[in-house]
């Protein structure tokens, strides 16, 4: 008994008070302390900018221009220099002057297109400048935002500073710098893309950006044919002379030319720009979800979250609050890091509506969902490409975990997910292509392995954090099949292994009928207990407390602790016999207390001082005080 000695001098989590429903509040109050007390600080600063964002978004419409520029300017967050892409060359400045401070001020820009005749423009057509976002502040002075004819759109190379396309940057952010790079100046005296990428620039816009409005043909007779504003195909004709390149210049010509050389937008962005164009799905690859279930998830842990040190608690929340299994941890690497910042989300890595932004991508966590929920209506509507409801729970769960442990100034967006397994594959592909195939078998096993050979009728409700319960015909009849997950199979040899280690001498464990690699097959028990009114439902239990506490007792005689014995886990049949089920947490002691009244599903499991549970035990217990008490009374009547 030397372990049962070293255990009495260990601290021991302090018993629950006597009325076991303020022990359950004390605790709910403990273990939210941190996140009630963030959320009544972040409570007014969080209101005042949520009122100040809705401001923003209003101004356009009801303020008048002069008071909306001092308002951008000196009052509503993120000031006239990011106030969106519109602005215009400011009263008195010419547009040769207006380069000529560009080129002063070592703005690193290009003018994308119709530059051909520069100073003078064409009549009704704003510039459309692309610029490196280090240096938007140097030439916030040049603009405002007052309407007078001299309308410039501005874009930064990776839509951040609140200068993407929607929510996408305006071009690849590779191809982007890559164009910032080869520019020159033009006769004229403007910075303007090389002719090779002048071409391509153009061909994405009249491509991605216009589309059916392009006015350029469709190959295939996937878009419309509209009259476009300028005869893209004849400009791009010349220009594609130019630098000897070849398409029949079609929209889906075009589209092909782009992708061969690297320039077309990636599964994520080409999604975002069909939201805008939905005729660009022609160009999305055929979406299906796998019929044997599950999904994979993919979440992109960024930067804020890593500086914060909260993946560790991020992986703790999706394993056991999403109940996702993460199958691959991937950090990235600076190469890996640039390969997803330009590729995932569009390239817009901002703040979106938050304080500050969260960074870059830095871990890439490849999880499964084995039980995915139809997305909502609303879902639905924000979200086309979402197969699964639980990834924007995931999203929103982890979101405010952070968000409730932090103060409001420094919350930022902690991660991002992809929409659906395509999109996930995806983002595996781009940071990690030597996992990518790997992981698809991976994938194939695990669908495998969980899928249920036998005519399912009905799945039951159940966290399923390591299994899933059905109802299953098992030869001409109903029976219940518990399936684990692969990586629960330990815990599933365990339960059958305790159930046939008893077969025989306990009246109250389960028949098992069949036995697989990760299931097990049991029969159905009707229970009388699921029918009852709530009252009936105490009072019955009430009358078999003795033996609900004999259960408790038997089992501790035999060196066992049930760990998680609760209402929910027990039958009762018309004929009056109680039987148990779900014994996952089941645990044989090695050193068995003397004292029943200090089994471990009775007082809970010791714990050492580093926060280890005594006697070698996985779980914590669901104690007697928690589970029993307030339906029973104290534990001293029975014993």
């Amino acid at each position: 008994m030397a372990a049962m000695a070293d255990v009495n001098n260990v601290e021991r989590r302090a018993r629950p008070p006597r009325n076991g429903r303020i022990a359950r509040a004390l605790n709910w109050l403990r273990a939210r302390r941190t996140r009630i007390y963030f959320r009544a600080a972040n409570a007014v600063p969080y209101g005042i900018w949520r009122v100040r964002l809705a401001a923003r978004s209003r101004l356009k419409r009801y303020v008048p221009i002069p008071l909306r520029d001092v308002l951008y300017r000196y009052v509503l967050p993120r000031t006239a220099t990011v106030a969106g892409n519109r602005r215009y060359i400011k009263d008195g400045l010419e547009r040769s002057a207006f380069a000529a401070e560009f080129q002063r001020r070592h703005v690193r820009y290009a003018v994308l297109r119709w530059f051909e005749d520069f100073p003078d423009w064409p009549a009704g057509e704003d510039m459309d400048i692309l610029i490196d976002p280090a240096d938007v502040a140097k030439v916030s002075d040049l603009f405002q935002l007052k309407p007078n004819g001299r309308a410039v759109d501005l874009f930064s190379t990776d839509g951040s500073k609140n200068l993407a396309y929607g929510n996408v940057s305006y071009f690849p952010a590779d191809f982007a710098r890559r164009i910032l790079d080869g520019a020159a100046s033009s006769a004229g005296g403007c910075r303007v893309p090389s002719s090779r990428d002048h071409f391509f620039s153009l061909a994405y816009h009249a491509v991605y950006h216009k589309c059916e409005q392009s006015g350029l043909p469709s190959r295939d007779g996937h878009f419309p044919q509209a009259k476009g504003e300028h005869d893209y195909g004849e400009v791009l004709r010349a220009l594609a002379a130019r630098i000897g390149v070849t398409s029949d210049f079609s929209i889906e010509g075009l589209h092909a030319l782009m992708r061969d050389n690297g320039v077309a937008p990636n599964l994520d962005t080409l999604r975002k720009l069909a939201t805008r164009k939905p005729n660009l799905r022609a160009f999305l690859p055929a979406e299906a979800c796998d019929r044997r279930g599950g999904e994979l998830v993919a979440i992109v842990v960024r930067e804020w979250a890593m500086a914060h040190g909260f993946l560790p608690a991020f992986k703790a929340e999706i394993e056991k609050e999403l109940r996702f299994e993460i199958l691959k941890e991937i950090p990235l690497d600076a190469a890996a890091r640039a390969r997803a910042r330009a590729a995932i989300r569009g390239g817009d890595w901002g703040a979106g509506p938050n304080p500050q932004s969260g960074g870059g991508p830095a871990v890439l966590l490849l999880c499964f969902d084995y039980h995915p929920a139809p997305p909502s209506a609303q879902t639905a509507a924000l979200h086309p490409f979402v197969k699964n409801e639980n990834v924007i729970r995931a999203k929103a769960h982890l979101r405010d975990f952070a968000h409730d442990r932090t103060p409001f100034r420094e919350h930022a967006n902690p991660v991002h997910t992809a929409d659906d397994e395509l999109e996930a594959l995806d983002y595996a592909q781009t940071v990690a292509p030597e996992a990518a195939g790997a992981l698809r078998a991976e994938l194939d096993a695990l669908r495998d392995a969980y899928a249920t050979r036998f005519p399912v009728r009905a799945l039951f409700s159940s966290n399923r954090r390591r299994a899933k319960v059905e109802l299953i015909d098992f030869g001409g009849k109903p029976a219940v099949k518990k399936t684990f997950r692969p990586s629960a199979r330990d815990y599933m040899r365990h339960e059958v292994g305790f159930i046939r280690s008893l077969n025989g001498e306990c009246a109250w464990l389960p028949e098992i009928l069949e036995v697989g690699d990760n299931y097990f097959v049991m029969p159905l028990y009707e229970n009388t207990l699921a029918a009852m009114p709530k009252r009936k439902w105490k009072r019955t239990l009430r009358a078999r407390a003795k033996e609900i506490v004999g259960i408790m007792r038997f089992f501790h005689e035999r060196g066992y602790a049930l760990m998680d014995f609760h209402p929910r886990n027990l039958i009762l049949e018309p004929a009056g016999r109680l039987i148990l089920v779900d014994f996952e947490y089941v645990h044989r002691y090695r050193e068995k207390p003397a004292r029943f009244l200090d089994a471990f599903d009775v007082a809970g499991v010791p714990v050492f001082a580093d926060g280890t549970l005594a006697d070698g035990a996985r779980e914590q217990a669901m104690t007697y005080d928690i589970a029993w008490r307030p339906l029973l009374g104290p534990i001293g009547r029975y014993v």
